[in-house]
């Protein structure tokens, strides 16, 4: 019986433990809530997002704000580091009771990209302030949901993620899903219809700063399977020519050389030299067309090359506009 009580007791002090540590936590995000302003940036950019009034209060319970790049690199360090499942880090929020940073971005190539971070990093959020129940939940749900989506880029993403921050994919995949997938299970709407007033237009915002990237390595992927292919056949086609070409030539010279040694007035030996001449014309012939087909897949290679390397110059470009650090890239071909 004492046992009992013991087991009681103990059990009761873990479940007033989490109790205790919940309530912190609300009471925490109350009190800063009540004494954060935020900026008319971030202000903007919840306006242009529609979020909903508990996002909003999550935002202000984080002192969510845009930031430079020394501001933001001192700030979100830590996941700079992880490098964000190798991904560019544009945005960071260290559970539970820091600050939401975003990356301040103003080209507008990718213009709504630090709007649509903002959410991201809300949702995030979001996610530290559900009980253990709702987490597994919808862990079950959002897991279900992203196998049904075939996007080997995202795909790619979520490996990275599981490698750079193991345990966190349920945690990536309810900011993701929500702010880059147009289509979601009713159950999911239904969730996330306490966090937007209009979902669709931060999905909207993804479609719109993804598709120069999209393009751009859709470009460079093309190219570069064109000139693959083009090199492979260079390499053959130059190889088989030299060795035609060489076999012309002495075939060419033999029968230069019979020629001297031919009996004019013999019908039959006149008309086979002829045929050998015309044969040989033809071989000049097939080997003149081969040799300029030759030429102009080349010109055609040095072409795709320069186009590879401009494409690759964009990419960079488009790619340092987003990143407050450093950035490999795309190497030049030669």
């Amino acid at each position: 019986m004492r046992h009992g009580v013991k087991w009681l007791l103990f059990l009761g002090f873990i479940i007033g433990s989490i109790f205790i540590a919940v309530n912190h936590l609300a009471a925490y995000d109350l009190w800063m809530a009540s004494r954060t302003k935020l900026d008319d940036e971030t202000l903007r950019s919840i306006e242009r997002t529609k979020l909903s009034d508990e996002s909003i209060f999550l935002a202000r319970a984080t002192q969510a704000s845009f930031a430079g790049a020394t501001e933001f690199n001192a700030a979100c360090r830590e996941s700079n580091d992880s490098g964000q499942g190798g991904y560019t880090t544009l945005g960071c929020y260290i559970a539970p009771y820091g600050r939401v940073y975003v990356y301040r971005i103003d080209d507008k190539r990718v213009e709504g990209i630090d709007d649509a971070v903002l959410v991201h990093e809300i949702l995030h959020v979001a996610w530290a302030r559900l009980g253990k129940g709702e987490q597994d939940r919808l862990s079950k749900i959002l897991t279900d949901t992203y196998n049904q989506i075939s996007s080997p880029k995202l795909a790619d993403r979520m490996k990275k993620y599981d490698k750079t921050e193991p345990g966190q994919r349920a945690n990536e995949l309810h900011s993701i899903l929500p702010t880059e997938i147009k289509d979601l299970p009713a159950e999911l709407e239904e969730y996330y219809s306490r966090y937007f007033d209009d979902r669709q237009i931060v999905v909207g915002l993804f479609s719109k700063y993804s598709k120069p990237f999209d393009d751009i390595e859709t470009k460079l992927s093309n190219i570069k399977t064109k000139i693959e292919k083009t090199e492979k056949f260079i390499k053959t086609e130059n190889r088989e020519l030299e060795q035609l070409v060489d076999d012309f030539q002495s075939d060419s010279v033999a029968l230069s050389n019979r020629r001297n040694s031919i009996n004019r007035y013999n019908h039959n030996t006149v008309s086979q030299y002829n045929t050998q001449i015309d044969l040989l014309n033809t071989r000049a012939s097939d080997l003149n067309r081969r040799i300029a087909k030759l030429k102009k897949a080349y010109q055609e290679y040095t072409q795709d090359i320069k186009s590879y390397n401009q494409a690759g110059v964009t990419l960079n470009s488009l790619n340092a506009s987003i990143d407050s650090t450093t950035l490999s890239s795309v190497r030049e071909l030669k």
